[in-house]
């Protein structure tokens, strides 16, 4: 019955993941049909029902749904990027509350320590893990990629290049300075969102801030919650190659990417999918989160992941697991 029911599921998260709504071979599967009538329904709800309940258009009602904690009131700086308060009012099942936090110098802290690594990389309170992921990715495939992304102008602050959407993809530079949201507890004050690097180095809080003003509009909150692909081409300014469900994806894939040079990040699934495998259960895997692609062994057939909320962290997974964890994987060159 167990074995039934994880089947059951393995097939609910193809259906949920891909392009045309199914990863089974039978196009003409009644469970394919029933699944979309489903799926279009709910996103029927989602973006009338709600919005005309609540009083917000459809995508901040959609953004808000996946992240619980929306912040959405401004910073008192107006020359940065707006990060304090908890929006609770849509969000149906609770939000947390923020620790009390600031703007402050980052102090003599430098670009970076003695090298770039996907070790840098340490998410806050902020929900960006699909950011912290597609950087850890870049990092480890490239560090001279992250080198050139960001200059050091010696004034305090410096020059991000990011690319934004349109007809192809332009660069966009911005100029950020050495001012964070910092926790207003504890001496020295603490980053509240992406932390220091190895060395004390703040490359990722640089680069988290400036897709904050990017992507973000000038605000923090708007980064929640978002999707690696989008991360991924607009750091690199190239179009992904590949964006598909994880349950069709083999480690020779994997490694086959990897040895190309492309940055590869994963999302897990959602917990109430996630609860029926023991990878999720032990705590081996957190759900609803992104990783990246550190390295691939073909001959154990076993993918190691970097995870974005720990300095360092990773966690090593057979395929099996991984087409049975992850829903989506986003592939990007990098060049």
């Amino acid at each position: 019955m167990k074995r039934f029911f994880r089947a059951s599921v393995l097939v609910m998260i193809c259906l949920a993941t891909t392009s045309r709504g199914f990863c089974l071979e039978d196009p003409k599967d009644a469970g394919r049909k029933f699944f979309e009538t489903s799926f279009s329904a709910a996103k029927t709800i989602v973006q009338t029902a709600l919005p005309i309940a609540t009083g917000f258009d459809a995508p901040t009602v959609e953004n808000a749904l996946l992240a619980p904690q929306r912040f959405l009131f401004p910073s008192r700086d107006r020359n940065q990027p707006d990060f304090s308060g908890v929006d609770c009012r849509l969000w149906i099942f609770g939000c947390g509350d923020m620790p009390a936090a600031r703007y402050s110098q980052a102090g003599d802290a430098p670009l970076f320590g003695k090298k770039i690594s996907s070790g840098d990389i340490a998410q806050g309170e902020l929900g960006d893990c699909y950011l912290m992921a597609a950087l850890g990715a870049i990092a480890d495939q490239d560090p001279d990629f992250i080198r050139r992304m960001i200059q050091d102008n010696h004034d305090g602050t410096y020059t991000v290049t990011l690319y934004s959407r349109g007809p192809g993809f332009g660069p966009e530079r911005l100029r950020v300075d050495d001012r964070f949201p910092m926790r207003s507890a504890g001496s020295p004050p603490a980053p509240l969102f992406a932390a220091y690097g190895k060395g004390g180095s703040v490359w990722v809080m640089i680069a988290e801030k400036a897709f904050a003003m990017s992507f973000g509009n000038g605000s923090y909150n708007a980064v929640v919650a978002g999707d690696p692909n989008e991360a991924l081409e607009r750091i690199t300014g190239k179009n992904r190659i590949y964006s598909g469900p994880a349950c069709l994806t083999s480690v020779a894939d994997l490694s086959d990417w990897g040895s190309k040079g492309y940055a590869v990040v994963v999302r897990s699934l959602p917990p109430a999918l996630a609860i029926a495998w023991p990878i999720f259960r032990s705590a081996k895997l957190r759900p609803r989160h992104a990783y990246w692609v550190r390295s691939v062994n073909k001959d154990r057939g076993t993918v190691t992941l970097g995870d974005p909320e720990g300095e360092g962290w990773s966690v090593t997974v057979t395929e099996r697991e991984f087409q049975q964890a992850f829903s989506f994987v986003s592939v990007n060159p990098i060049h």
